[in-house]
């Protein structure tokens, strides 16, 4: 009742909290129980079926078999249904859906920011027209999709007028008008000028990440270019001790 309320309160509208609930024992439980014609992600340990008001949930992560963080999980599933009953089913981005999940459930992944910057890197970021009908199949690619639409999603309500926006933005979702329609009413922008804004500050990001941990060679598989700053600096403070150890031993003893 209190993560739907939460919800409630974010979307900025009151929802039906009809729904069923049922939790298996592993993903092949899952897919048993999910309707014949959407069977769940093969990667999901979680699925959500707007249409029907229903919620499965693994508690087993599909191949590895670990146990996935099931509060966290079902958040991002109850989520998905809370804002399709927000805009009244009408059809969204999948980007906008699954980032707006990922935001709600409070998920926070490093291995999700080092996809999106390998994806960055390596110039394999998925165009936002692709992200908005359907996410790749195959799991690297997949992982890609959803580490953008969380990061497109935090930059949509980055700032501290981004609350009042996301809502005008459902509200006008929910009386039919389009995604396109809707972002140009709430955030004075389009689409194409949207992802424009989000890549230049992804770039801009990225400009401080080679300082760090180096470049991003062979496609940002490895980091190949040392931080080379630190590693003079290391050099010339080694340089120091060994040049006065001599002196300091005597000092100090």
């Amino acid at each position: 009742a209190d993560d739907w309320a939460t919800l409630e309160g974010d979307l900025g509208v009151d929802v039906d909290d009809t729904l069923e609930v049922r939790i298996v024992r592993n993903p092949d439980e899952m897919r048993e129980l999910a309707p014949s014609w959407a069977p769940p992600p093969a990667y999901a340990s979680g699925v959500a079926y707007g249409d029907l008001g229903l919620i499965l949930l693994s508690l087993t992560v599909p191949d590895t078999w670990e146990r996935p963080d099931v509060e966290t999980v079902f958040v991002h599933e109850l989520s998905h249904i809370a804002l399709r009953r927000a805009v009244a089913g009408h059809p969204l981005p999948r980007w906008f859906v699954e980032g707006v999940a990922i935001q709600q459930s409070g998920e926070r992944s490093l291995e999700r920011v080092k996809t999106l910057w390998e994806g960055h890197f390596g110039d394999r970021l998925i165009p936002l027209g692709q992200l908005d009908r359907s996410f790749p199949a195959q799991a690297h690619e997949v992982n890609l999709a959803y580490a953008q639409a969380a990061d497109l999603v935090r930059y949509l309500r980055r700032d501290a007028r981004s609350g009042r926006r996301f809502q005008t933005l459902v509200g006008e979702l929910a009386e039919g008008e389009t995604f396109e329609k809707a972002l140009s009413d709430a955030y004075a922008v389009t689409p194409g000028q949207f992802e424009r804004d989000w890549l230049a500050s992804v770039s801009e990001r990225a400009r401080a990440l080679p300082l760090i941990v180096g470049g991003g060679q062979e496609g940002a598989l490895r980091s190949g270019t040392g931080p080379v700053p630190a590693i003079a600096g290391f050099g010339a403070a080694a340089q120091v001790i060994l040049d006065t150890r001599q002196e300091e031993a005597s000092r100090l003893w």
